[in-house]
């Protein structure tokens, strides 16, 4: 199986460890065959939280076995790693 690595920003990462965003729309195609193990690898840019002033009551996600919450404990925790993969078994164009 062909690895594939997915640069994504981190706002959209928030949503996709939220479970909010479960779809990702490119504009190409990879050229491999399904299926296709992705890696999600969160950008630099800015920080998670920084919009939610209330530090550790905003906002909490879950990253497997990992609690985070409020922009003073996340900061760029996860800028610049890779935060999870999936098997993309099909392709639509």
């Amino acid at each position: 199986m062909v690895e594939l690595m997915i640069s994504v920003g981190p706002f959209h990462c928030e949503n996709i460890t939220s479970g909010q965003k479960v779809i990702e729309v490119r504009k190409s195609k990879p050229n491999e065959p399904t299926p296709i193990k992705c890696l999600i690898y969160c950008t630099y840019g800015q920080l998670l939280y920084a919009d939610y002033p209330n530090g550790a009551d905003s906002k909490v996600i879950k990253l497997g076995d990992y609690k985070v919450s409020g922009k003073d404990k996340i900061g760029n925790m996860l800028n610049g790693k890779v935060i999870g993969e999936f098997v993309c078994n099909e392709i639509e164009y």
